[in-house]
């Protein structure tokens, strides 16, 4: 008797679906690693803009990651905290003694080994149920008085895989890049961080260092360095809220993009039509860069 798997029957199904498919052109249908339909005389390298609550679905504060999908599989690009943190600092906080008149609440705890920026969003939460002006002052106090070290880079971090990102929102490459060459950019920008900043988890309140960044600075700056400016769906997204930090750019190493004349852009493909490109020349989105502003001397 043949056994099969989940993934066998999986498969098998797809397999079947897709053979009824009328086919167009030459592009044949396999499975990408990630178990989905994947065509071949397409681009299969994607990159995502990628982020999950800190603490609870009910969270206001996301932290965000860079997501790089293609043939090899997936992959993620995070930055994170040095420190070997303590909530110390936080703990110490006495809620019921802040809490407004007449506020009895049941706290949300803040356990003691929980990562910086699900500490600092609870603490921001809590202030926020006692609705008094001491409450915030006892965070910000809290906030300068820990030690967070310097802003890590963090690649395939458990917690940020695939199945765990609340929010994916697909980031085109610029206008004339391949998929491939995208996913290139963002690796090279991520392989030169030296890991040299400070790390906050609140950047825009740091008064001890002003240079300090964060998780979400570090996913922002990563794909707006690799793409050459500030992608239209990246731009939609920056929220001081919703991702404290995207607001503060992080600087990383990578050669200075100069225009090259001679490269010549793809020829523009059948499907394409002449009303397209007036109607995108004509859009009031930022315009996506060239890739002859990308790679100079090729």
């Amino acid at each position: 008797m043949i056994k099969l798997t989940r993934n066998d029957l999986r498969r098998l199904i797809l397999e079947e679906l897709i053979s009824e498919i009328p086919r167009r052109g030459t592009h044949r249908v396999e499975l990408n690693p990630l178990g989905t339909p994947s065509y071949h005389g397409k681009d299969p390298y994607k990159v995502y803009f990628a982020a999950r609550k800190l603490f609870s679905e009910y969270s206001p504060v996301y932290h965000a990651w860079v997501m790089l999908i293609g043939p090899e599989g997936y992959k993620s690009l995070s930055g994170k905290s040095g420190a070997a943190f303590t909530a110390s600092q936080f703990l110490e906080i006495d809620w019921d003694e802040l809490a407004a008149e007449g506020v009895v609440s049941d706290w949300i705890q803040i356990g003691r080994d929980e990562g910086p920026d699900a500490v600092w969003a609870k603490a921001k939460q809590n202030a926020a149920i006692a609705g008094t002006e001491e409450a915030y002052e006892a965070v910000k106090q809290a906030l300068q008085n820990t030690t967070w070290k310097n802003l890590q880079k963090r690649e395939n971090w458990s917690s940020d895989g695939y199945h765990k990102a609340d929010v994916k929102v697909y980031i085109p490459p610029p206008l004339g890049m391949t998929g491939r060459d995208f996913h290139y950019r963002l690796q090279a920008a991520y392989n030169g961080y030296q890991e040299n900043v400070p790390y906050d988890p609140a950047p825009e309140l740091s008064l001890s260092n002003p240079s300090a960044r964060n998780s979400n600075s570090f996913a922002f700056s990563l794909i707006k360095t690799a793409w050459g400016g500030t992608p239209p769906e990246l731009a939609r997204l920056f929220d001081k809220l919703k991702y404290p930090g995207s607001s503060e750019h992080l600087s990383f190493e990578v050669p200075v993009a100069k225009p090259n004349p001679d490269l010549k852009l793809p020829a523009m493909s059948r499907g394409t039509r002449a009303a397209d490109v007036k109607k995108q020349s004509t859009s009031t989105e930022p315009k996506r860069p060239m890739v002859a502003d990308l790679y100079p001397n090729q």
